[in-house]
């Protein structure tokens, strides 16, 4: 029979139940048996069953060897019903291979027409398809998290829509919730990454095919790995979604058959992707410091076609989060520029790779930042956190800097500019730092310099109080402090809200305000 080591999922598949006439003679046979005790048990029941049957035993086997032969077909469900528990029902309903090939081979239809010519189908309609080719989706069923598989699917789609009316026309959906306003965000990340991923040809050939069936089982799982359901039972203890959906592809291989069914490059792919994570958001917005772009030398650059793997499953999550952002023009040359200063670990240490990138930000706007020139590196990452292309804000921001007290300077120096979390540690990585100065920006009660004051007092307070932690990054989630920005009057000047830090693990710092 069909078993598993996973506790919860069950031994028994919803086969159809046996007529009553197959029961009634199953019992008879059994009862006779029991009374009448032959030496010889299961030859007695073996010979009961063909007589009762009426068949020819060698008839019976040649028919059955000549079945054996021929393609098996299954008419079986497409989804989960309402009724069952798709967490029981999934891994006990895609565990053949014959199964597992049909599903690929729906998947490979679905991808064909989104590649094709024509127009691209509504939201609903291609994720509809998708439940039935990637059935993982179906964990999601009745969570919020499944709306943001069907947004992430069709944000994807849309970039990789042949139809070159999509990008024009194409963005506004019948669901409101699967429409996108972020145009110029598209464009870059369907030119500037898609495009060298898997894109360079027209036509949908198996290599192309190959290429996106494994950024979307890439992309399901990653949601997958923030569910509550899945991490519970799959998860092996683990918390950070990543972490939890690798641990569950490893530990129980049949609750992810998408996942089971691509090529061990695919997985790969897939593998270290999640393994080095972090968001396209906080690369624009320079919140990740040369210890991430380490960890992409490591393992996605020994990996074929790991880096432009990597930043296409990046830039199309990034996507879901601006979805209804109308992102200025510039948008497209920024996500061009990450597509070309990133790879630069290939040939680069990680440090030297990200201040080329800083460097490349700064030439925007005609500024030209030296090497190792640490406070001008500060100044470039605030700018970068405030989300604004206006050369004007950033000359600003220099003004304000120089002009701080010489003890906040050296802190923003040394803060954001020096440490690297590779030889200057630790370095604290600002979880909601490009929230936090957006706010800043967007409130207009409140002036500029008061938040970057703000962000000043917050790095020397960090660093008063946890530059003694033998680790390279320290995590520090900013908890309520952008909303506190967002709703402030500017009475009271921001540097003056009084901060606080909650440990919330060896690495990890949360702000109270």
């Amino acid at each position: 029979g069909l078993t598993s080591h996973n506790p919860h999922i069950r031994t028994a598949m919803n086969w159809p139940a046996l007529t009553p006439e197959c029961s009634q003679a199953v019992a008879e046979v059994l009862k006779d048996a029991v009374e009448k005790r032959p030496k010889h048990l299961f030859q007695h029941v073996i010979q009961e069953f063909e007589r009762r049957s009426g068949l020819d035993p060698q008839e019976f086997e040649a028919h059955f060897e000549e079945c054996r032969r021929k393609p098996r077909t299954y008419i079986l469900e497409d989804r989960c019903p309402d009724h069952e528990d798709p967490f029981s029902w999934v891994p006990m309903r895609y565990v053949d291979k014959t199964i597992l090939l049909k599903l690929q081979g729906r998947a490979g239809e679905l991808i064909t027409d989104v590649l094709s010519s024509e127009d691209l189908p509504g939201g609903q309609e291609l994720f509809d398809r998708a439940v039935v080719a990637y059935p993982e989706l179906m964990y999601l069923r009745g969570s919020p998290l499944e709306q943001l598989a069907a947004q992430t699917l069709r944000g994807l789609f849309i970039c990789c829509s042949g139809s070159p009316k999509t990008l024009e026309e194409g963005l506004e959906d019948e669901d409101p919730s699967l429409s996108f306003r972020c145009q110029s965000l598209i464009a870059g990340v369907k030119l500037s990454l898609l495009q060298p991923f898997a894109l360079s040809q027209r036509e949908a050939t198996t290599s192309v095919i190959d290429k996106l069936e494994a950024l979307i089982v890439c992309l399901i799982m990653h949601i997958l790995g923030q569910h509550e359901g899945f991490r519970a039972r799959y998860g092996c203890g683990e918390e950070v979604p990543e972490k939890v959906v690798l641990a569950a592809a490893e530990q129980s291989p049949e609750v992810v058959p998408s996942y089971g069914r691509l090529s061990e490059a695919s997985k790969q792919l897939a593998t270290v992707t999640l393994q080095a994570h972090f968001t396209f958001g906080s690369l624009l917005a320079a919140e990740i410091t040369p210890a991430h772009l380490l960890c992409i030398k490591e393992l996605i650059v020994p990996v074929e076609g790991g880096l432009s793997f990597f930043l296409s499953l990046l830039g199309v999550e990034y996507l879901v989060a601006q979805r209804t952002v109308p992102t200025p023009p510039e948008t497209q040359d920024l996500v061009r520029l990450v597509s070309l200063c990133v790879p630069g670990v290939e040939k680069h240490s990680a440090s030297r790779a990200y201040e080329l990138y800083l460097r490349k930000r700064a030439e925007r706007h005609q500024w030209r930042l030296m090497r190792d020139d640490f406070a001008h590196r500060a100044i470039i990452r605030i700018c970068c956190m405030l989300g604004s292309e206006d050369t004007r804000v950033w000359n600003e921001v220099q003004q304000i800097v120089e002009n701080l007290d010489e003890s906040l300077r050296e802190v923003l120096k040394q803060e954001l500019g020096q440490k690297d979390g590779l030889v200057c540690t630790p370095a604290f990585l600002l979880q909601g730092g490009a929230s936090l100065m957006g706010q800043v920006l967007g409130n207009p009660r409140v002036k500029l310099a008061s938040g970057v004051t703000l962000l000043a007092k917050l790095c020397e307070e960090l660093l008063s109080e946890f530059d003694e932690l033998q680790v390279p990054l320290v995590f520090v989630r900013l908890g309520e402090l952008p909303n506190r920005v967002r709703d402030a009057d500017g009475t009271t000047p921001l540097e003056n809200i009084s901060m606080a830090f909650d440990r919330l693990g060896p690495v990890d710092l949360s702000v109270r305000c």
